[in-house]
C-alpha cells in the first residue's frame, strides 16, 4: 500500500471544491483559525498548518471568514469522508498501513448514553468520552502546588522549576537569577549584620535591622521564584495538552477553562 499524506489529501480536495479561511468561536471562549476543510459526523474540520483539526458542532457558536462575514456550514451533512481526514497511517505495532480513527469517529466504539433531568421528561444524551487522552493527561500532568511547595521549601535549589519542567534543564535555569538574587540580599545583609556588631554598643544593645531594601529584594526575589515555577508548570500542562488532544491551547486561562471541562467530564 502507499503512503499516504492527510496534507496531501486536503491540498487535492480544497483545490476541486474550493477553501476558505475561517475563524470558529467555541462556547467556551477560545477560537481557532485555519483553512475550512469540511463537516462529517456532526463535527467540523480545518486544516491548521499541516495539522488537520476538529471540533464538535455542539461546542461551535459561529464561524466567520474575512473577520466577520458569517461562513455557512451543515453539520447535518457530511461534506467529506473519513478517507479524506484520516487517511492510513502506519501502525508501529504491526509495521503495516491502517486508517485509525479517533474515538468519537470509530462507529465499533459505542457512545455512554447519560441521562439528562429537565422539566418535562427524562432523556437519554449521548456524550463523547475521551477518555483514554483524558486519561494520559491526567497521569502526567503537573500539579502547581506541588511546584510552588517546593519553590517555597526547597528554594536556593530550584527543585520547583525543576519539577515543573519535568527534568527539562532548560526550565531549571530560569530559577538561577531569583537564587542568585535571594542569595545576594541575604549575604548582603549578613554583612551588614557583621558590620553592626563590630561596632554596636554592647552597654544600650540595640538590636540590629537588616536595611529595608535588602529585606524587600530578598521577599521579592522569592516570591518571583514561587510564581514563575507555578507559571512554569501550567506551561508544561499547555504543551502536554497540545501533545494529547487534536487541538491547541496556548493561553493560561484556556488550560483552566479546559480542566474546568475535564473535571466535568470525569464527574460523568
Amino acid at each position: 500500500m502507499n503512503k499516504y499524506s492527510p496534507l496531501l489529501f486536503v491540498i487535492i480536495f480544497s483545490f476541486l471544491f474550493g477553501d476558505a479561511n475561517v475563524q470558529i468561536r467555541l462556547q467556551n471562549g477560545q477560537k481557532a483559525n485555519g483553512e475550512f476543510v469540511g463537516t462529517y459526523m456532526n463535527h467540523v474540520h480545518i486544516l491548521v498548518g499541516e495539522k488537520i483539526i476538529y471540533y464538535a458542532c455542539d461546542d461551535i457558536t459561529s464561524i466567520t471568514y474575512s473577520t466577520i462575514l458569517r461562513f455557512d456550514y451543515d453539520c447535518s451533512i457530511n461534506t467529506v469522508t473519513a478517507d479524506i481526514l484520516f487517511p492510513p497511517e502506519l501502525d508501529p505495532m504491526t509495521g503495516e498501513w491502517a486508517q485509525m480513527l479517533p474515538d468519537v469517529f470509530n462507529p465499533d466504539i459505542p457512545k455512554p448514553a447519560v441521562k439528562v433531568e429537565t422539566d418535562d421528561a427524562i432523556t437519554e444524551q449521548t456524550v463523547v468520552l475521551d477518555n483514554p487522552k483524558d486519561l494520559l493527561y491526567l497521569k502526567k500532568k503537573k500539579d502547581p502546588a506541588a511546584a510552588g511547595m517546593l519553590s517555597f521549601f526547597l528554594h536556593i535549589t530550584g527543585s520547583g522549576h525543576l519539577y515543573a519542567g519535568g527534568g527539562d534543564g532548560k526550565v531549571w535555569k530560569r530559577s538561577v537569577p531569583y537564587s542568585l538574587a535571594m542569595f545576594y540580599f541575604i549575604s548582603q545583609a549578613e554583612k551588614k549584620r557583621d558590620e553592626f556588631d563590630e561596632f554596636a554598643d554592647d552597654i544600650y544593645g540595640d538590636p540590629y535591622e537588616p536595611p529595608p531594601h535588602l529585606f524587600i529584594g530578598a521577599i521579592a526575589a522569592y516570591i518571583g521564584l514561587i510564581y514563575d515555577s507555578v507559571y512554569m508548570t501550567k506551561k508544561y500542562n499547555i504543551k502536554l495538552h497540545n501533545e494529547i488532544y487534536d487541538y491547541e491551547i496556548q493561553k493560561v486561562s484556556e488550560l483552566k477553562q479546559f480542566e474546568s471541562e475535564l473535571k466535568l467530564r470525569q464527574a460523568l
